[in-house]
């Protein structure tokens, strides 16, 4: 006969200020002739760390994100009608983050410095919390007490006690640490390029599944 068990969903859940800005920016450079698209890549990278740390920032605070070196190719009709791949040039992107401490004089001070450049960037910035590891400690704590909370109300209520814990579960791929408010910066010379803004709090919730074994009540 199997023996009783009850499971349960514990949930953590928080609402807490951003303190950390992340700047995110991408450049692009494509050329038919490999070296040139590379010194193209290079002197735009040279030119944005020049750009941010005139800012106040220093070069190792810029961070390399993800890099993509492809081939791109078109297709071209001929006079008789059919189609043939032909090779177009070389295309190389990459991912520049910068992240600092809340500070909304500094990243309009970066924003402006940027846009006032020779180089476009992809230019997005987002809000987010510097110490996620304790933020998510004390929220599998809080949804560890929950689903214990939770699973003695309804033992209780079922005329049973709990037994020993028989399983726990945990979802892997945690929360996602990131205020709502964004914004994408469109190119704009000028000392007014960010207007005022209030990030808005960050949502965070983490969630364990725990079943107990059951016990008649005596």
């Amino acid at each position: 006969m199997t023996k009783p068990s009850i499971a349960v969903k514990g949930i953590g859940r928080l609402s807490v200020k951003p303190d950390q800005i992340q700047l995110t920016l991408k450049i692009k450079a494509e050329n038919k002739d490999y070296n040139l698209m590379m010194d193209e890549a290079n002197e735009k990278l040279e030119s944005l760390t020049a750009s941010l740390t005139s800012s106040g920032f220093t070069a190792e605070d810029l961070k390399t994100g993800a890099v993509s070196i492809d081939s791109r190719y078109e297709y071209v009709r001929k006079d008789d009608g059919a189609q043939t791949r032909e090779f177009v040039g070389y295309t190389y992107s990459q991912a520049i983050n910068v992240k600092f401490p809340m500070d909304m004089d500094l990243l309009s001070k970066a924003v402006s410095s940027i846009s006032c450049s020779n180089v476009s960037p992809e230019l997005s910035i987002s809000f987010t919390l510097a110490d996620r590891d304790a933020l998510r400690d004390k929220l599998l704590k809080m949804a560890a007490e929950d689903a214990r909370h939770k699973a003695e109300v309804i033992s209780k209520a079922s005329g049973t006690t709990l037994g020993s814990v028989k399983e726990i579960s945990y979802d892997i791929e945690g929360c996602k640490i990131q205020s709502p408010t964004q914004a994408h910066v469109l190119r704009s010379c000028s000392s007014e390029a960010m207007v005022n803004m209030t990030p808005e709090e960050i949502i965070v919730e983490e969630s364990v599944f725990f079943v107990w074994g059951l016990k008649q009540s005596s």
